[in-house]
């Protein structure tokens, strides 16, 4: 649907350093330093009042049930729909991939971005729209590797989302990180001798061993579509 656009995020101007979406962060080759975005955003907006949602602190997001958690980051691109909802745009470099494939939605813990940018936009948008509801969040794939290709994921049910991010907390709390199972996901990496012989198989018995407790919250966020 045709829409009202609310903010993109200029390319770093000549000097200025490169914007790494993929950490971040914006790093400033003269001076050497890293920075993050949210505070890279709020001198901006100082500067030249263009990035009206732009903040310095961190989004407190509450998904009921005491899941609470502070995210900090940078959205590309927010769009006010026809029918008054918002969709939030990411800009992705090169060939239409996302980890798990384009047809998923969480992809088992590894596909957050979209439902995650959603809530931070809401909470930034009900400042000065009360009603403000995400409707899509999407994934846009401009260049000529990405052929142009949009892929967008409806935003629905605020605690299936939550469902997810409590069994990647609890993955985190467990301190249980088994090898992947899927033997595509090691297809460019540079370092398969680090993970021994026939890793992905060893995984694969550790996962499908119920009487393996400690890898219970990785087992049900691996099935998370």
């Amino acid at each position: 649907a045709a829409g009202e656009n609310l903010g993109v995020r200029r390319p770093a101007r000549e000097g200025d350093g490169a914007l790494d979406r993929r950490e971040g962060v914006r790093v400033d080759h003269r001076a050497h330093e890293v920075r993050e975005v949210g505070d890279v955003a709020d001198a901006h907006l100082r500067e030249v009042g263009e990035e009206p949602l732009g903040r310095v602190e961190p989004i407190q997001i509450d998904l009921g049930g005491g899941l609470r958690f502070l995210l900090r980051g940078g959205i590309d691109r927010v769009d006010r729909l026809g029918d008054g909802s918002y969709e939030i745009v990411d800009y992705k470099t090169g060939s239409a991939y996302l980890p798990g494939g384009l047809a998923a939605t969480f992809a088992g813990g590894r596909q957050l971005q979209h439902a995650l940018y959603a809530l931070a936009a809401a909470e930034l948008l009900r400042a000065t729209d009360p009603a403000a509801r995400v409707a899509w969040g999407s994934y846009y794939f401009p260049t000529t590797r990405g052929r142009g290709e949009r892929v967008r994921r409806p935003q629905g049910d605020p605690r299936i989302v939550a469902a997810v991010l409590s069994d990647l907390f609890d993955v985190l709390a467990g301190g249980a990180f088994v090898h992947t199972t899927d033997a595509h996901d090691c297809k460019y990496c540079e370092f398969p001798r680090a993970c021994g012989r026939d890793p992905v198989a060893r995984a694969a018995v550790k996962v499908e061993h119920e009487g393996n407790p400690a890898l219970a919250p990785y087992r049900r966020l691996s099935e998370r579509e």
